[in-house]
């Protein structure tokens, strides 16, 4: 028996671009949902199920960061924005 709180999906993979028929007719010939053969599949610590990534990802620079100023990222969002505000609001006095 399965635990309530255990995260579990059973899964079968039609494989690509297989058309709406073409998986019709998968499970007719199987007999139903009862006569697939399916795989039980648990999602990884960062919560994918299928084409679960690896940790290469965990190394690359994040292109920006909302909550944690002190994390290196490719573009410092924040400081573009305070130069845009700054750029608009010296745009807007000079035209008074």
């Amino acid at each position: 028996m399965r635990h309530f709180n255990a995260t579990m999906i059973d899964h079968y993979d039609f494989g690509d671009y297989l058309s709406r028929e073409e998986k019709l007719r998968i499970l007719t010939d199987a007999d139903g949902l009862q006569g697939i053969d399916w795989q039980a599949i648990t999602p990884n610590e960062k919560h994918d199920w299928i084409n679960q990534r690896g940790d290469v990802l965990d190394s690359f620079i994040p292109l920006g960061a909302k909550r944690n100023a002190d994390t290196e990222t490719v573009f410092d969002m924040f400081a573009m924005l305070r130069k845009f505000r700054e750029h608009f609001s010296e745009r807007t006095c000079s035209l008074t």
